[in-house]
């Protein structure tokens, strides 16, 4: 765990989805920091392998976004020729009028 996960409160998902917070991070739900309903992303179910209900959810979810577990954050100097962070970021400052490292919503092109 990072010192900044706090955990999930998932009430439908199962935690198997992107929405849950753990399993977007590849971790386990813990009893001590998340109060989720009905989750399966549970140390149980990883120890039952294919057979369990983890490795399939994630399958499922490569499958429509092969880079979705990549930390977003990290550098990625193949995806962005020369490094930085997912859209042109940077993270030591400002970088197409948006701060780095804030929930940035990229800007929408309209045409005139």
């Amino acid at each position: 765990r990072t010192p900044s996960h706090k955990g999930c409160s998932c009430r439908k998902t199962r935690c198997l989805k992107l929405y849950c917070q753990c399993f977007a991070a590849s971790i386990l739900c813990s009893s001590q920091l998340c109060i989720c309903d009905g989750c399966q992303n549970t140390q149980a179910e990883m120890d039952r392998g294919e057979e369990g209900t983890i490795a399939p959810a994630r399958r499922s979810v490569l499958i429509r976004n092969p880079t979705a577990f990549e930390d977003k954050f990290l550098e990625h100097s193949s995806m962005h020729g020369g490094g930085g962070m997912p859209g042109g970021m940077t993270s030591g400052g400002i970088s197409g009028g948006m701060l780095a490292g804030t929930s940035a919503v990229m800007p929408v092109h309209r045409p005139p």
